[in-house]
């Protein structure tokens, strides 16, 4: 059968990534004054021995008053606020888009100077914020096309979170609901898009991608409840537990190669037993 997309290599700059499949930041509550815990280490090790292409850190906060929460990461140096719906500022970096998106448009160039030119640049944007009058998705088509302008390769598309609770359901939950905002930032914008939010079916995944509606796949809470999750998925997509164990890290596969060539001897023989009892 044809391999299937979300198990096909991708090249953004001079990386490449062995599947399209990413692991979301998400925020554990652990930081300590805004640093990483040793529970980190583990959680995106575990994380990361699971199969996915790519595997981001957290939320990290860019001032200590703008964490979520006090478990939050942090690098305390400057923030940006995009929605009219916080930014209140009268200053050049308020008012019109203009002047909302000046800034954050400004850390995107200074990061693309000193981040290796050969290296992929992803931003993280809150699509929509689900609020009348706030930040609108024709907002993030024009932020997108400034941004792919000074060089951001990808953009990862989740929405909400700019009002009460992180877990707040601005916009309706439903399977893949944050795929049609990567789609519109592929489509009209002309950048590479990447669609998080309840994609807990390796066959949707795929399709999301065979349609063109985005370039990478995200999972997040499925990866907690999951860590091989990609590595699973890639056996529901039809290749043969035995050929996908090749690819995991090798102190795994060895041995569970050896456990799936038993049960295939052990269901071959229960089968055969079966034949004969009913005889």
């Amino acid at each position: 059968m044809t391999k299937p997309l979300l198990f096909t290599p991708i090249r953004i700059k001079d990386v490449t990534f062995k599947n399209r499949l990413v692991i979301a930041p998400m925020a554990t509550y652990a930081a300590s004054a805004g640093m990483a815990q040793d529970f980190h280490f583990a959680h995106w090790g575990r994380l990361a021995l699971g199969g996915a292409g790519c595997v981001f850190v957290e939320a990290t906060a860019v001032t200590e008053q703008g964490r979520i929460t006090n478990g939050d990461l942090g690098l305390w140096s400057a923030a940006h606020f995009l929605s009219p719906l916080s930014n209140k500022r009268s200053d050049a970096y308020g008012g019109d888009f203009a002047g909302r998106t000046r800034f954050p448009l400004e850390v995107a160039e200074a990061v693309r100077a000193v981040w290796p030119p050969s290296k992929p640049l992803f931003l993280r944007v809150s699509a929509v914020d689900g609020i009348e009058g706030g930040w609108s998705m024709d907002d993030t088509v024009a932020y997108a096309r400034e941004l792919k302008a000074r060089g951001v390769d990808v953009i990862d598309c989740s929405s909400g979170g700019l009002y009460g609770s992180a877990t707040a359901a601005r916009v309706k939950r439903t399977w893949g609901f944050q795929v049609p905002f990567a789609e519109r930032v592929r489509r009209e914008a002309g950048i590479m898009s990447m669609a998080v939010g309840l994609i807990v079916d390796p066959h949707f995944a795929e399709a999301i991608l065979q349609q063109g509606r985005a370039d990478l796949i995200a999972i997040a809470r499925e990866a907690l409840v999951n860590p091989c999750w990609p590595q699973m998925a890639e056996i529901a997509l039809g290749r043969k537990p035995v050929e996908a164990m090749d690819d995991w890290p090798v102190e795994y596969g060895w041995w569970l190669k050896h456990r799936e060539w038993a049960i295939e001897r052990i269901r071959a023989e229960s089968k055969q037993d079966g034949k004969e009892m009913r005889r």
